[in-house]
């Protein structure tokens, strides 16, 4: 009896499994390629991280770094590999013709680079050789080749390749100077010093092949970092504007899923439930016959678990196999090398899921079959019981529970997959609520419509809670393409009308004197430039800054030599550029005063620059 329950169930429901099937396979599809892409992404910025950032672990800050505590001793102890690197801008000169130009200059040792490679044009970089290493630019400005002499401070140095590129160029951030590769022994011969002016130190840690750093190390470093005030970056987790990128991408490509499975799930809790009122009297004829709620709740289980499972499965097999055959071509075009994940494991992993999940959204399902009875044999007509939603509401919650596991496996943020599952409910009992309300009503006005449309609009009120959740379900796709093309078009807006209205529509700093004529050409009638000089704060008549402990005093500001107020600026005390026969004069800008302390008119004023102390008298403030 039940074997023919079950072929006649195949056989008269099969539409129903198969739009079933086909939506799961969509949901899998979705899952699979998105576990395929993120996965991935994240494996080849873990593998290329330590290249990325120049170590397992980074530290960096304004002023030196100190490695004799007991922390980094115990490191190295333990066979782990510590480098310093000081990164400062330093003028090079060509003594035969007598010209100059800054470059970054990376001071490093002879482990420099612990990861990667520095590519040379035509060359090995080998910075254990002495010389100096220096892009292009540096040499054009400086009018030598490779294999000459430069001089930095009082010392000649032999330019011994033209860099390429830096493996961790990516978190050394954008320079407009020239590059330069200095060995620590050279530099300490220049006689050149630069303690106060802007100046970048990093400490870059090498785990030892044998021993793998503990996640104490990790955090005993990290917790260093916070209380000295030092950045930390962990190649386990990239640079971190990349994570953020991809971050980013991860959190829209979870919403738009949230919205996929969620409506997913509805479509099959819709079926199923049509399904149950349209096998009620069979369902009953089996109990006549003494089959039980069990027997045929587990016939029900075994069809719709092979049904979720090869689903499942299908459906993230091919979301990977699209996303290995598309990986070449991004690669191609980042010029990296991303390794696809297993295609199979996805595809396992995607059947598991589709069992978890048809089993999860059939859970009202199975548990109505109980309230089944014989007696149903004797209804003269199928209605389904409204009060099924409400009664058994408990038995929906797995849904959104496994939609924010998984949600939150993709995206790494609970309070956005709790705030989008919650949403989405929310925005889905509205629209429901909305076609229950609209079907009733125009079920009571039919009379006044065509023999058609009346037709329809008592065939939508027959299925009850199958016309509110096919309408709600696609008004709520609707309203979530609307909704992120609204944001789009709004953020587009927003950025091209009020930002660009406050802010320059393009800022370029390390222009020379000579390049200036040049950019005005192409930028036209709205170019204003003013020249900027970098400088270190010393005093305050006889208030010592130095000693401050706040970085924001203590750091390099950006300076400016003008005799001119820029648009927006006003004087509200003193004369601005007002003359003083007893030597330098200097306008403060008013909020920058109080920060470092107060500021008054007649204040003198020391700062170091470029090597040159300098001191002025304050004769206006501005703001």
């Amino acid at each position: 009896m039940l074997s023919y329950f079950v072929t006649k169930l195949l056989q008269r429901s099969y539409k129903f499994l198969l739009l079933t099937f086909f939506s799961l396979t969509i949901g899998a599809f979705l899952f699979g390629g998105v576990v395929s892409l993120v996965t991935s992404i994240e494996s080849f910025l873990v593998s290329e991280g330590k290249v990325l950032v120049g170590g397992d672990i980074v530290l960096r800050s304004a002023y030196p770094i100190t490695v004799s505590n007991d922390l980094f001793k115990g490191l190295t102890g333990r066979g782990h590999s510590l480098v310093e690197e000081q990164q400062v801008q330093a003028v090079f000169r060509n003594d035969l013709t007598g010209a100059s130009s800054p470059a970054d200059s990376r001071i490093v040792g002879s482990m420099f680079p612990l990861y990667g490679k520095v590519l040379i044009e035509n060359g090995v970089f080998d910075i254990a050789s002495g010389g100096v290493y220096v892009e292009q630019e540096l040499l054009t400005r400086l009018g030598v080749g490779v294999g000459e002499e430069i001089t930095l401070g009082s010392k000649k140095l032999l330019v011994r390749g033209v860099i390429l590129k830096e493996p961790d160029n990516l978190s050394i951030g954008l320079s407009f100077t020239p590059r330069a590769i200095v060995s620590k022994n050279d530099f300490t011969e220049t006689g050149l010093n630069l303690s106060q002016s802007r100046t970048s130190y990093r400490l870059y840690l090498k785990e030892s092949a044998t021993e793998k750093l503990t996640p104490e190390d990790i955090e005993k470093i990290r917790s260093y970092a916070s209380t000295n005030k030092l950045r930390f970056d962990d190649a386990t987790d990239g640079p971190s504007r990349l994570i953020r990128g991809l971050s980013s991408v991860s959190t829209f490509i979870g919403i738009v899923l949230t919205i996929a499975l969620f409506l997913v799930t509805v479509n099959i809790v819709a079926n199923l439930v049509y399904l149950l009122a349209r096998f009620k009297k069979t369902i009953a004829l089996l109990k006549t016959f003494g089959a039980t709620s069990a027997q045929i709740q587990k016939i029900y289980l075994c069809i719709l678990a092979i049904l979720g499972g090869s689903a499942g499965f299908l459906g993230a097999f091919i979301g990977a196999h699209l996303v290995t055959v598309l990986l070449p071509e991004l690669a191609s075009l980042l010029q990296v090398f991303v390794q696809p994940e297993n295609e199979l494991l996805i595809g396992l992993g995607g059947g598991l899921f589709g069992i978890i999940f048809i089993v999860c959204a059939a859970a009202p399902f199975l548990y109505s079959l109980r309230s089944i009875t014989p007696k149903e044999l004797f209804s003269a007509v199928t209605v389904q019981n409204k009060n099924f939603l409400i009664q058994k509401i408990a038995l929906f919650l797995p849904i959104p529970l496994v939609l924010t596991v998984l949600l939150y496996g993709i995206s790494r943020d609970i309070f956005l997959v709790m705030y989008s599952i919650l949403g989405l409910i929310l925005i889905f009992g509205f629209f429901v609520l909305i076609s229950y309300l609209t079907t009733q009503a125009l079920y009571v006005l039919r009379n006044r419509f065509s023999f058609i449309f009346s037709s329809i609009i008592s065939f939508l009120k027959w299925r009850g809670l199958q016309t509110s959740i096919a309408t709600a379900s696609i008004m709520t796709a609707f309203c979530g393409v609307f909704i992120i093309s609204a944001i789009e078009k709004n953020l587009t807006e927003n950025i091209s009308r009020n930002i660009s209205t406050t802010a320059p529509s393009l800022y370029l700093v390390d222009i020379n004197k000579g390049q200036i004529e040049s950019v005005r050409q192409l930028a036209g009638g709205s170019f204003k430039e003013y020249p900027i000089i970098r400088g270190r704060l010393l005093s305050v008549n006889e208030r010592d800054l130095t000693q401050s402990d706040n970085p924001g005093i203590t750091r390099e500001f950006n300076l400016t030599y003008r005799d001119t107020l820029i648009e927006g600026e006003r004087v509200v005390e003193g004369v601005f550029a007002e003359r003083k026969e007893e030597g330098n004069v200097v306008s403060i800008d008013k909020r920058f005063a109080e920060e470092i302390g107060g500021v008054n008119l007649g204040d003198t004023i020391r700062v170091f620059i470029q090597g040159i102390t300098v001191s002025a008298t304050v004769t206006s403030i501005r703001e």
